[in-house]
């Protein structure tokens, strides 16, 4: 599927992003929920957090503070 949408689309669907766009959808099925202040990187880091409420404790730290992405 990532090969046949990169065919189509172009760049951005590798098979490690169409993985993490499915587990989106999963963890966000309501795509209206998404806070339009994250980032897709923000998304990326809250879906490794497995505890529901943890990771919406993060979701909503990030929004209210700003928080960005610190990569190691």
């Amino acid at each position: 599927m990532s090969r046949d949408l990169r065919l189509r689309y172009g760049e951005g669907f590798s098979w490690s992003n169409t993985y993490r766009m499915r587990q989106l959808y999963v963890a966000y099925p309501n795509f209206a929920t998404l806070s339009q202040k994250l980032s897709w990187s923000h998304y990326v880091e809250l879906l490794k957090i497995d505890d529901l409420s943890e990771r919406s404790f993060y979701e909503k730290a990030c929004v209210h503070g700003n928080w960005g992405i610190v990569r190691s």
